[in-house]
């Protein structure tokens, strides 16, 4: 039974004869530039290197090894891996099988883990032997009871077949052993069309979705920042610093790479400081990572006796970073910061441009992407004029395309044109740039007064004692809810509510919209390894506070 989706023959036709949808898929590209170059170097990882000749035969070999172990198309197959070579490898392999790839987060535990290769009916998963202390294989060993319909259990980084029941990842990839049936991988490729591609949202407030992607709908994504943009060619280094289970880090750490025939550099233990020796070991000429990242990458001492001559991109996403930090970013490595903005639920309308003007680019995510619609709505789904703020919303040929077996919670996001109702409170100028201003669910309501945190937010991020600041509701008796600001401090920085508030009036802001306690902290929360900040713990944080101090 086909998975179920929105490409009826109506939007295959619209967008192919508009040029955004074709015939390839990931395995083209990959296969194209083994033919071209394939001494180019397609990865670099803590394992060393593979050039796109060996990454092809990798792929190739692997791929015949799954349909040996029983993998048939349409097949869901969970990959729980780090920034590992192998997790594009088996990623690629499924791909060029027709079997459809659910990327995990690493740091995800059992009980996401089981949530989604049981409503997924996976029948396969890959992790590590052991990665960051965390014995997989010990925690899942009883993993089929929960998850029945696996069947195929893989380890890599194992030196032999670990315990019963699990086989080691690298033995498949020996090459040593030619699988039955080589050269028929022809046979077995699937459409542009046809989903390859389950991805998670992060699940912060509640299980997580899992969207559907088509080669189709992604590769429009990544040929928009690639080609349109053109910001990749087949000499770039892309150093993968973002987790690239996720949607930014997978996007330019891995996908854009792929398109662009250039080098995929993948870190999998960030640190500060690792980060800035990677880029400067593998010679990156392009990064992605989210904000924290970049935050803790400005606080490395003596950064500047890192050679990054060649490094000219940042490309940040995920969530919003601070004008200043960018600012700081720009002048200290020597490059421009680029910016997206999208959902994994809703795809990618619009990023920054490197010629974008530096006021742009520090305080907007850009303007909307080739084929890409986007308009800001009131609550009656009315649009409205430039300059006026309400929610985002938008179409195109980069959307998902369905959320598995969930066609009613999809219906709920997407009204019957195709629009995305984001959740994202925005405002568009004159020139069509994009400025995030909130979240509806995320207002902050002061004696009936409505506050947006990520306003705020924006109001404090130029102040020079703040490295990080998430602006989130405190109850009060009286009026309700007032905002707290948790703050990381710049080093050997003074932050209190009276020098917050000294600044804002400064700047003509309303008093109501004062932070009315500080909370300082050395990190703030976030869905996973820096992903968007968890306003719902620290909400809980303040509130457990109160309490135990006492107010109502």
């Amino acid at each position: 039974m086909p998975i179920e989706t929105i490409v009826t023959p109506d939007v295959i036709t619209r967008y192919t004869q508009a040029g955004f949808w074709g015939s390839r898929i990931w395995t083209d590209y990959i296969d194209e530039t083994a033919r071209q170059a394939p001494e180019r170097i397609a990865i670099m990882d803590s394992a060393g290197s593979l050039t796109y000749a060996e990454f092809r035969r990798a792929i190739d070999h692997l791929a015949l090894q799954l349909v040996e172990l029983g993998i048939k198309k349409e097949e869901r197959f969970g990959i729980q891996l780090p920034n590992w070579r192998e997790f594009v490898i088996i990623r690629f392999a499924l791909a060029k099988i027709g079997a459809v790839s659910v990327p995990l987060p690493a740091d995800w535990r059992r009980k996401e883990v089981e949530y989604v290769l049981g409503t997924s009916e996976a029948v396969g998963l890959v992790v590590p032997l052991q990665f960051r202390g965390r014995d997989y294989v010990s925690e899942y060993a009883d993993l089929g009871a929960s998850v029945p319909a696996i069947r195929t259990r893989l380890v890599a980084r194992a030196d032999a077949e670990p315990v019963p029941g699990w086989r080691s990842l690298g033995s498949l990839l020996d090459g040593s052993r030619e699988p039955a049936g080589a050269g028929g991988l022809a046979s077995l490729r699937p459409g542009a069309n046809e989903v390859d591609l389950i991805v998670t949202t992060s699940g912060s407030t509640a299980a997580p979705k899992m969207v559907v992607r088509t080669p189709n709908c992604f590769l429009t994504t990544t040929r928009q920042f690639v080609e349109y943009r053109g910001l990749l060619v087949g000499s770039d280094v892309v150093a993968g610093l973002a987790p690239i289970a996720r949607g930014v880090g997978y996007w330019i750490g891995v996908a854009a790479p792929v398109v662009a025939g250039c080098t995929m550099a993948l870190l999998d233990r960030f640190t500060p400081e690792a980060a800035v020796q990677w880029i400067a070991r593998t010679r990156a000429t392009v990064a992605i990572a989210v904000p924290t990242q970049i935050v803790k990458m400005l606080d490395v001492p003596d950064l500047d006796r890192h050679d990054l001559r060649g490094f000219r991109l940042f490309v940040n996403g995920g969530a919003a970073i601070a004008p200043s930090a960018a600012e700081e970013a720009e002048r200290r490595f020597g490059c421009v910061i680029m910016s997206a903005y999208g959902a994994v639920e809703g795809g990618i309308p619009t990023c920054t441009a490197v010629d974008d003007p530096p006021e742009k680019r520090f305080r907007t995510v850009g303007r909307a992407l080739p084929g890409m619609e986007m308009r800001i709505v009131d609550d009656d789904g009315r649009p409205l004029r430039p300059g006026s703020p309400g929610e985002i919303v938008y179409r195109g040929p980069n959307v998902s395309v369905g959320f598995w077996r969930n066609a009613e919670g999809y219906r709920q996001l997407f009204d019957d044109a195709g629009w995305f109702r984001s959740g994202d409170l925005g405002v568009i100028d004159e020139q069509g740039y994009l400025t995030i201003v909130g979240r509806k669910k995320e207002i902050i309501i002061r004696g009936g007064i409505n506050i947006s945190p990520t306003e705020v937010e924006g109001l404090l991020q130029d102040h020079p004692a703040l490295r990080q600041v998430a602006i989130v509701k405190m109850p009060d008796p009286v009026l309700g809810e007032r905002c707290c600001a948790y703050v990381v401090p710049a080093p050997g920085a003074s932050v209190t509510v009276e020098s917050l508030a000294e600044f804002l009036a400064a700047r003509d802001v309303a008093k109501y919209k004062f932070p009315e306690r500080v909370e300082l902290c050395g990190d703030l929360p976030t869905t996973g390894e820096g992903g968007k900040v968890l306003r719902r713990a620290l909400e809980d944080d303040i509130r457990t506070k109160l309490e135990r101090e006492g107010t109502p």
